[in-house]
């Protein structure tokens, strides 16, 4: 009996040790749990409310605690609406520490940091804190590392309705709400099964949506993320960064992209990611320094990133970016305007070595519609498209480079520059323009130094229109436009091997034609910058310009109106040739060789040939031109505005040879004028136009027009280009002189044209015999030489005057006296009768001079019909032309009897 009592009590005792201690396990952890959690928040100084809700459940592995609030004094509370955590201990014999579930309700969190970068959340040093969880973790870590280390699983976590507030100094705020956060099936036995995640959070009002997998505990660790972003507007990022210094910020963006990383137990990173941006109703302005608008962008890309075990970082990717409406608007509120622009970016490859040397290789492509640049001037362009079919960039030896090739094409461009100053506007259309890149290379310094760059490319245009104030200045057109092989570099060095002219056609005027209408400005001296070698510095000489052949493909058609003179001048220029070889103008020593052949107006032949130094402020040249047949009446308002006189009809024919060399000029002109015809506009014109050619204007033409109604001149022009000199008098005499030179004896052409120069031309007077108005043999020759001057000379007419002088009165008195000597050797022998007749007949020297007024008057008439005569007997075609003035008997004129010839 008492045997069984001992073992009943045994068996109660024991019950209630075992019940004790399950009452222990069960109730005894609360309280101790709460004593610990309280002492170490206690000393750290925090305040805390809830921790007495504590509940922990082992019966049914589960903690739970909440509502919590914590902070430091006179900091902003932080909370935890609820936590829960639940364990699975029948795992704890494989030792697996497994929490089945954890769910976290309204957080609660406010971080500062400060200037310093010094973190705290709700007044809690976070460096404080997390050192001091370290020092309590630590004490135990001994026990959970082993040799046979502890497994764990974290099966479902849940996160809600949480918000985390991030402060910082001098910028802005960080909010964090967390709608939801799933965390399920990250199990660490499991290695190779993926734990799955769910993110549904805003950041400032940013919709973030990241859902995916992720093999943590795996030799080779991998993140998959399908990630959406939404609703990111310029408002809610400068919460965070504070003010980024827009006057205006609208848009919105949207993105989703899905990403692939791994990370592989050598070190190995590989990052694949593929994804859309999309941004709405951007509008942004930065305070005087313009902005950017447009109405939608998509950005599509598609990428691999791999970081090698020595940290080579490789990519591959490609991708586009597509705008639509965009607008750009410069700081001196110039805009560029892009209904559609598209740029895409292929086979994108590039490397980053150890060395932090970088080279990457791409197909970039750029495509823009619709495209309009307004400001000064104002463009339009349909289509803009550039392909690069090679891009590569490279980073070594601290500089960067560039290599690229590919083509650049436009189509439909308008060009619009206003008037400015004196400049007209201008209006330039291209229907196609094409630019090959066989070259692009570019070389930047990373450590300073001005970049250097090259390129090579050739340049065709299809139907170029360039019109000045609207066409009424000029109207330019060209089927084509080639440039071959043009080389450009950094010292704005223009290289071009050919440059071709096609299907030219011009209207142009005299308000664009240097030297037709009005007198051009002289260049300043300080424009000018005339060096040593006389050199001329013009505006655009930054850029040197060198072209080693430009020329027309076919012909060009060149109409001209000058209205700089009234009636306006129109005439044609049809280019036959134009062909100009080694033109630079960085080498003003160069010779640039010429050669144009045209004609003017249909039927005028025009040809330049020669060389010249163009790009010299005086140039030395070589020039050889020929005109043939230009017709002059339709030029005539230029001879009217230089000389005050009309040309009515003639033909001009020209050949010159000009050379210049050191300023100084060489010019020799041959001209021959047919058919020359002109009207003075005033007598003081015609006064002051003979004495610019020593004679009177309509006398040197009728000298100079030989039978052909030709005149030839040989007019020589000296002096220095900017100061020729003509002497048009000397020309003309010379020309005068030979034609008379086959005629008659250099004394007596002299005579005339010194005679001309005073107002009428004389030529040498034809003899006479005293007494007699017979022409002799000397007479003959003069009177013949004269009737074939006026045979080749049609303009010509002349006067002839008969001369009675002293020589016939005394010749007349000699005849008397001989015969009253006869008549008194007769009287002997005669009758009274006679003798009374002699005595009758007898005159004293005054009666004959008296007697002989009337019968020298009449001899001087009857010489003037002598010339005449025989002037008419020689050539029948000169009636009319000879003409008679007063013929006079002088008896103080004391030279030769003669007949005088004048013009």
């Amino acid at each position: 009996m008492r045997k069984g009592r001992t073992r009943n009590r045994i068996l109660i005792v024991f019950g209630v040790t075992i019940f004790s201690l399950v009452l222990g396990l069960i109730f005894l952890p609360m309280p101790v749990a709460r004593y610990l959690v309280a002492g170490q928040l206690n000393e750290l100084g925090i305040v805390h409310k809830g921790f007495d809700s504590l509940e922990i459940d082992l019966w049914n592995q589960e903690i739970k605690v909440g509502p919590l609030a914590f902070q430091r004094e006179n900091a902003a509370p932080g909370q935890i609406a609820q936590f829960s955590l639940k364990l699975r201990l029948v795992n704890l014999l494989s030792r697996r520490a497994i929490i089945d579930h954890v769910v976290i309700d309204g957080v609660d969190l406010k971080i500062h940091r400060t200037a310093t970068g010094a973190i705290s959340f709700n007044g809690i040093g976070l460096k404080e804190f997390i050192a001091k969880l370290i020092a309590t973790i630590g004490e135990g870590a001994g026990t959970i590392i082993g040799e046979n280390p502890w497994q764990g699983a974290l099966e479902k976590l849940r996160l809600r309705n949480s918000r985390v507030v991030l402060d910082q100094e001098g910028a802005g705020n960080l909010t964090v709400k967390i709608e939801r956060l799933n965390l399920n099936g990250f199990r660490t036995w499991e290695p190779e099964n993926p734990g799955k995640f769910d993110l549904d959070a805003t950041v400032n009002g940013v919709s973030f949506k990241w859902r995916g997998e992720a093999r943590p505990f795996a030799d080779k660790i991998t993140l998959a993320i399908d990630a959406t972003v939404n609703d990111v507007e310029v408002t809610k990022i400068e919460k965070y960064f504070g003010s980024l210094g827009l006057e205006r910020g609208g848009g919105v963006l949207s993105s989703h992209f899905k990403h692939q990383v791994s990370l592989h137990a050598n070190g190995r990173i590989d990052w694949a990611t593929k994804g859309k941006i999309e941004i709405s109703k951007a509008d942004f302005a930065l305070a005087g320094r313009g902005g950017l608008r447009f109405d939608a962008a998509a950005i599509n890309v598609a990428a691999r990133f791999s970081v090698q075990s020595d940290n080579r970082i490789e990519v591959t990717s490609g991708g586009s970016v597509v705008m639509g409406r965009v607008r750009v608007v410069t700081p001196d509120d110039r805009s560029i305007a892009i209904k559609r622009l598209t740029v895409d970016v292929a086979n994108l490859v590039g490397k980053i070595l150890p060395d932090g040397t970088m080279q990457a290789t791409m197909i970039p492509r750029l495509v823009a519609q619709g495209a309009k640049l307004d400001g000064l001037a104002s463009a339009r362009i349909n289509r803009i498209d550039l392909r690069m079919s090679r891009f590569g960039l490279k980073n070594a030896a601290k500089a960067l480079s560039l290599r690229a090739v590919g083509k650049a094409s436009m189509k439909g461009v308008a060009v619009a520059v206003p008037a400015m100053g004196q400049n007209p506007a201008a209006d330039v259309n291209i229907r196609s323009l094409s630019v090959p890149i066989r070259k692009l290379s570019l070389s930047l310094s990373l450590t300073g130094g001005a970049p250097r760059w090259r390129t090579v490319f050739s340049l065709a245009i299809k139907n170029l229109t360039t019109r000045i104030a609207r066409g009424d200045t000029a109207d330019v057109r060209l089927r084509t436009l080639t440039a071959d092989d043009v080389r450009v570099d950094q010292k704005l060095a223009v290289v071009v091997k050919r440059l071709l002219l096609g299907g030219l056609n011009a209207r142009l005027s005299d308000k664009i034609l240097p030297g037709m209408g009005t007198k051009q400005p002289d260049i300043p001296v300080e424009a000018a910058n005339e060096g040593a070698a006389g050199d001329i510095s013009l505006p655009w000489r930054q850029v040197r310009v060198s072209i080693s052949r430009l020329a027309l493909m076919d012909r060009g058609d060149v109409q001209i109106r000058d209205a700089s003179v009234a009636p306006a001048v129109d005439f044609k220029l049809a280019l036959e040739r134009l062909d100009l070889k080694n033109l630079d103008t960085g080498n003003t020593q160069r010779r640039s060789d010429l050669r144009l052949k045209a004609r003017i107006n249909e039927f005028t032949e025009l040809d330049l040939s020669g060389w010249a130094t163009l790009f010299r402020r005086k140039p030395d040249f070589d020039l050889k031109l020929s005109l043939k047949g230009l017709e002059l009446p339709r030029f005539s308002p230029y001879v009217a505005r230089a000389a005050g006189m009309n040309v009515d009809s003639g033909q001009l024919n020209l050949d010159m040879v000009a050379i210049g060399k050191q300023s100084a000029l060489d010019l020799k002109l041959d001209v021959n004028l047919r058919n020359l015809e002109l009207g003075m506009q005033s007598p003081e014109v015609a006064k002051k136009l003979s004495e610019a050619i020593g004679m009177p204007v309509q006398t040197a033409i009728g000298l100079l027009q030989d039978s052909d109604k030709a005149i030839n001149l040989q007019i020589p022009v000296g002096g220095t280009i900017s100061d020729p000199e003509v002497d048009l008098g000397d020309a003309v005499q010379k020309a005068v002189g030979g034609a008379l030179v086959s005629l008659f004896p250099p004394t007596a052409i002299a005579s005339m044209l010194m005679s001309a120069s005073k107002g009428a031309a004389t030529f040498a007077p034809i003899p006479f015999q005293v007494g007699t108005a017979m022409l002799d043999e000397a007479g003959e020759t003069t009177a013949r030489n004269l009737a074939q001057f006026l045979a080749r000379r049609p303009k010509l007419s002349l006067r002839v005057c008969g001369r009675a002088t002293r020589g016939d009165v005394e010749q007349y008195k000699t005849q008397i006296l001989e015969q009253q000597k006869i008549v008194q050797r007769l009287e002997k022998s005669v009758t009274s009768k006679a003798t009374k007749i002699s005595k009758a007949s007898a005159l004293t020297v005054g009666e004959i001079f008296e007697s002989a007024k009337n019968p020298l008057a009449k001899l001087a008439l009857d010489r003037t019909r002598s010339v005449r005569n025989f002037l008419l007997a020689q050539d029948k075609n000169l009636k009319g032309r000879v003409s008679e003035c007063r013929s006079v008997y002088n008896p103080k004129d004391k030279t030769p009897p003669r007949a005088e010839v004048t013009l």
